[in-house]
């Protein structure tokens, strides 16, 4: 069995050690590991694809690579910004995980800037019930963080270093965070045979209990380019990992089984039955 993996860089970055490398950009070397270092015997392509059908999928520059199993893993993007240090006041917008998560890395280690959160909902993190928003609200008004609620802003609003929100209040701010939708790594799904499975807008993928696309046996999606309705955080990608793993494996050695449902995990999942 040959395997192969496709990227548009030669390493791994883990996801969630960004908003740490942030602020302490030595931690990066932890976080980033080559390739080759873990595919011991999988071929490395640099490159985006052009086009994925349901038994190949053809390079940017031209090198057609057929298949037998497709996993389909994208992530959102993140972007760092080297401003930070210099920066006395940061402006971070959205109110969940990587909003709360930004805000207390900054306050951690730059105590003297001055940050603001501005969500739109009610509370912060609100997936996880009102308790944990409160104690993590007192802990940000302990570290002087001003959290702003039921109100928006528009980055485009911006004038000198001066943010208007839809309220009409004011906030000054030398550096913004967006972290509220983060774009998906998936421009090329319009130009391939996966079109017809995007969920919405943003270009999630239909699966099903398996992970793998709705009707195909052979091309599974996994991390936060599926549909699943659930935090997109960085262990449960992990968790996808063994699911698909699993079931690809049962898949080699009897193409028509059925038993690929994995019931505890996928429960863990909330994958649909």
């Amino acid at each position: 069995m040959k395997g192969g993996k496709k990227d548009r860089k030669d390493y791994f970055e883990v996801p969630y050690a960004a908003l740490r490398c942030l602020v302490e950009p030595a931690f990066s070397e932890r976080s980033v590991m080559t390739h080759s270092s873990y595919l011991k015997k999988a071929k490395v392509l640099i490159s985006t694809a052009k086009i994925t059908s349901s038994t190949q999928i053809i390079t940017d520059d031209g090198e057609i690579v057929p298949y037998d199993f497709l996993v389909i893993w994208l992530s959102c993007m993140h972007a760092a910004n080297s401003k930070v240090v210099a920066a006395q006041s940061i402006l971070i917008m959205g109110g969940g995980p990587v909003a709360v998560e930004m805000a207390g890395e900054m306050v951690t280690d730059f105590a003297d800037k001055k940050v603001t959160i501005v969500t739109a909902s009610s509370q912060l993190l609100t997936f996880l019930g009102s308790k944990a928003s409160n104690k993590c609200l007192k802990w940000f008004k302990s570290k002087k963080v001003d959290v702003i609620f039921n109100d928006k802003v528009n980055p485009d609003s911006k004038s000198g270093s001066t943010y208007t929100t839809n309220a009409g209040m004011k906030i000054e701010a030398d550096i913004h965070f967006w972290c509220i939708g983060k774009p998906l790594r998936n421009t090329w799904i319009e130009e391939s045979d996966f079109f017809e499975y995007v969920r919405d807008g943003e270009g999630h993928l239909k699966v099903d209990a398996n992970l793998r696309l709705l009707n195909m046996s052979n091309v599974f999606a996994a991390g936060d380019i599926t549909d699943i309705q659930e935090i997109k955080q960085g262990y449960l990608a992990g968790k996808h990992a063994g699911v698909v793993a699993e079931n690809i494996k049962k898949l080699i050695k009897d193409p028509t089984r059925k038993d690929l449902f994995v019931g505890g995990l996928c429960k863990q999942l909330g994958l649909p039955k």
